[in-house]
């Protein structure tokens, strides 16, 4: 039995993508619609970032979930895992500004290859703030965020 669950979580971490201690480790499989990872034990999908912190951390309550500080949902870096309920959750959303009028706010339609970009064009002085919103059809207010690292924060 031993070896049949060294396997699965050698093949769990196979699937990560493992960088420095600060960096985003990024889910390498299946992932559901909305970015975040699965992954398949005894034929029953759990999400990847889940999986990550049990394995670092220990059993999740019941009546907590577990939380991205750098808001990559395909983020599976235990050091960027944390535990709250839903309404902490969306305090975190909120004060982060990804949360407008009562909606998840566009910057959550980035992928990371996406904000790195994003990054990568702004600093060269290829693009302003309106045209990269242009070019990834966002808002210009969430462009700004993001070269100032004030979201995407794990993402480097």
């Amino acid at each position: 039995m031993g070896k049949v669950i060294e396997d699965w979580v050698t093949h769990f971490w196979g699937k990560v993508s493992v960088k420095g201690p600060d960096d985003c480790w990024e889910w390498q499989a299946s992932q559901n619609g909305t970015g975040y990872g699965k992954f398949a034990i005894n034929r029953k999908n759990v999400y990847a970032h889940r999986m990550a912190y049990q394995l670092t951390y220990g059993n999740i309550p019941s009546n907590l979930i577990v939380c991205h500080s750098c808001d990559n949902r395909a983020c599976c870096n235990p050091r960027h895992l944390w535990l709250g309920t839903y309404k902490d959750n969306m305090r975190d959303c909120v004060s982060k500004g990804r949360l407008h009028n009562g909606l998840l706010g566009v910057g959550l339609k980035l992928t990371s290859e996406q904000v790195r970009e994003i990054r990568k064009l702004y600093k060269a002085g290829l693009s302003n703030y309106l045209e990269l919103s242009t070019m990834f059809k966002v808002h210009k207010a969430t462009i700004g965020k993001i070269v100032r690292y004030e979201i995407w924060k794990g993402v480097k």
